[in-house]
């Protein structure tokens, strides 16, 4: 893969993933009422999908992606010893741990280990927001359902990123937008799936 289709799919991937902070946003609004934090997370969510989708490396969006999800981070820890136990400690551990994996890996350039250590570190992120927000709804289940739905969306993903390389050609940079378009509507309709099913979860298990 060249150069440039390294960046696109990069682009792609990470921008999609990043409208998976929805769930423990939405979850937490529906249970707990709309925080702060609520405020910041859904920035965060934002400034990320639109960075990746619609701007590049060094831009105003960039600076202010690293910023928010720096941020987001340091409030999620703080918030996350008022909630300490094994499962966070091994979270907070993993996040730093593999964001700077995947930071070695694009100093020499090396961008296919690169995106798969900085999907770990991002869903390590994701796991830790979700326990320590939702930490009354959720199980080892949850977390293995939830494990399951990110890397199938990851792979299908992947495999539309492939499809949009073949039909573009040359022209992927000046279709690559239009391609994201599609793919936050796609990820959208999945991600309100798995909100729907956690909602319904929630009920039932407020009944029992």
């Amino acid at each position: 893969m060249e150069k440039e289709e390294y960046v696109f799919q990069h682009k792609y991937i990470l921008g999609l993933t990043s409208l998976w902070l929805l769930i423990p946003f939405i979850l937490n609004i529906y249970e707990n009422g709309f925080t702060k934090y609520n405020f910041l997370l859904f920035i965060t969510c934002k400034i990320s999908t639109i960075f990746w989708g619609y701007f590049f490396y060094g831009s105003l969006f960039h600076r202010l992606d690293r910023f928010f999800a720096t941020l987001s981070l340091i409030v999620l820890d703080i918030i996350s010893f008022n909630k300490l136990n094994y499962i966070n400690i091994i979270f907070i551990i993993c996040i730093p741990l593999f964001f700077f994996i995947a930071r070695y890996y694009y100093l020499i350039n090396q961008q296919n280990k690169v995106l798969i250590y900085h999907l770990i570190f991002r869903y390590f992120g994701f796991l830790l927001t979700i326990n320590v927000l939702l930490i009354n709804i959720t199980n080892y289940i949850d977390f293995i359902l939830f494990s399951i739905f990110y890397l199938l969306h990851i792979l299908k993903l992947s495999k539309n990123f492939e499809k949009i390389k073949n039909i573009s050609g040359n022209n992927l940079e000046k279709k690559f937008i239009s391609y994201y378009n599609s793919g936050i509507i796609e990820t959208l309709l999945i991600i309100s799936g798995i909100l729907f099913s956690q909602i319904v979860l929630i009920e039932y298990k407020k009944l029992n």
